[in-house]
């Protein structure tokens, strides 16, 4: 199977700022789910590839 490869282009339209609602890793991959101010909810799902993550809590630190 060939790898296609693509130009990413960014969202001009994207909120400046996001916060993290929860982190799902199970079966359908790893999805992970942001909050944005005016309560509107943006989901990022990768389905396959994904080895290994790290999760810290910049607050402890």
């Amino acid at each position: 199977m060939e790898e296609i490869w693509g130009r990413w282009e960014p969202v001009q339209s994207f909120p400046k700022r996001i916060n993290l609602q929860s982190l799902i890793d199970n079966k359908n991959g790893l999805t992970l789910l942001f909050e944005t101010e005016d309560d509107k909810t943006i989901a990022f799902n990768f389905d396959s590839g994904v080895l290994s993550y790290r999760n810290t809590d910049e607050g402890d630190l």
